[in-house]
């Protein structure tokens, strides 16, 4: 799976973007044996807690992560996984506009199955 982070303001005037992702297991089970809503075992990723990242300090440079499968293997050894991406902002009073994309196909440069 691929994650493609594209910063899409005006060139010059976006403000750069740094892309973040957790790989959760055990996402789906309730912490406790009287709890019935599930999904609730999750964080966020921030700039101080993730597992992947990417980060170029360019503004005008995509933010590119190829997750392989062996990450899902080690991470995901119940029967819930979740995969939560998300996206900070890097430059100080700047927004940071930008379009996020995943890619699952087994060639990489002819994405075939976009999600």
């Amino acid at each position: 799976m691929v994650i493609f982070l594209n910063k899409t303001g005006p060139l010059g005037k976006n403000g750069d973007a740094r892309v973040l992702l957790s790989v959760q297991g055990n996402a789906g089970s309730a912490r406790y044996a009287n709890q019935t809503n599930k999904f609730d075992n999750w964080f966020y990723p921030n700039r101080t807690y993730f597992r992947i990242d990417s980060m170029t300090n360019i503004s005008t440079q995509p933010e590119i992560i190829e997750i392989c499968p062996r990450t899902f293997d080690t991470q995901c050894s119940t029967d819930s996984c979740v995969l939560v991406i998300g996206v900070v902002g890097q430059t100080k009073n700047k927004a940071s506009t930008y379009r996020l994309t995943a890619y699952n196909a087994p060639n990489k440069l002819y994405d075939r199955m976009p999600i």
